[in-house]
């Protein structure tokens, strides 16, 4: 049913503004304010407004790329962490915080983003003309693009969560309608789920920058048994190779930013005081 209220007046009446420190994930108040993105996308989609439709993603999308920016430029956060593993030899570190501008980019919303990934990228140039010769391997990437300023992605962060997440459950409903084999249907859906969960961990670690350990994110309850259905809870533990305050409040803070990326969908009634979906009503749990 589509809504009565003028589409672009609705939207924005719900729609939070945006929040100042994203970082402060303890703040109930940020995540009051969180719960307004996801009901003024559902407004803008029911009414077919495509133009209030990009403003509420790149609202809520914005918040991400703020998160990146409070953990890398904070107090010269990435340079430090960037210096120390080079002054520690720690070839895979590097690597993984060189990955980390590259991933930046399907963080990014206007300029501004991209000129903060611009910025990274150069201080990293710095400490890579400081690194011996032994680890120049591990800064490639960041010639390869021949020094070309990053451009803006064809989607914005919540577009993509969204489509990720619908094509899963598409993936969901044509394997259970043409697969008789209920293993293998299971196997192939529970691969379509890893790779709608692999997209949010790969934004988590732009932002955060490579874990201080070995971690394995697991599945509990349905999904742990492979038993996932299109509105299935989302139940989950992290395992982690060392136990330090470090490593500690590293995951904890990972732990609230997947929280974060899968409130954005509205299907989260604890968190959320909406009871949405934009593709079909969710499981009343969450």
């Amino acid at each position: 049913m589509k809504s009565e209220l003028a589409p672009g007046d609705a939207a924005l009446n719900v729609l939070a503004v945006s929040v100042d420190n994203p970082r402060d994930l303890e703040n109930h108040f940020i995540w009051e304010k969180l719960a307004g993105y996801p009901w003024a996308i559902r407004i803008a989609i029911d009414c077919s407004d495509s133009s209030m439709l990009q403003i509420c993603h790149h609202k809520a999308s914005k918040n991400f790329a703020k998160l990146a920016r409070e953990f890398l430029l904070q107090n010269d956060a990435f340079y430090k962490m960037l210096d120390q593993a080079r002054r520690l030899d720690i070839p895979d570190r590097i690597e993984g915080h060189v990955r980390q501008i590259a991933n930046l980019k399907f963080l990014a919303c206007d300029e501004e983003d991209l000129l903060m990934i611009d910025d990274l990228r150069r201080k990293a140039l710095e400490i890579a003309i400081e690194s011996g010769a032994h680890l120049q391997k591990c800064f490639t990437p960041l010639y390869l693009d021949n020094f070309q300023p990053p451009e803006l992605p064809s989607e914005l962060t919540t577009e993509r969560y969204f489509k990720a997440l619908r094509n899963f459950r598409t993936k969901f409903e044509i394997v259970v309608t043409s697969t008789k084999d209920i293993h293998a249907a299971q196997k192939e859906i529970f691969i379509a789920f890893q790779t709608f969960i692999s997209g949010l961990i790969d934004d988590i670690l732009a932002i955060m920058g490579p874990p201080p350990c070995g971690f394995d994110l697991r599945a509990m309850g349905s999904i742990g048994r492979r038993e996932i259905c299109p509105y299935s809870d989302l139940e989950y533990m992290i395992l982690i190779a060392e136990d330090t305050p470090k490593v500690n409040t590293y995951f904890v803070t990972f732990a609230k930013i997947f929280e974060l990326q899968i409130a954005c969908f509205g299907e989260c009634p604890d968190v959320l005081p909406f009871d949405f979906t934009c593709l079909a009503r969710p499981n009343v749990k969450g």
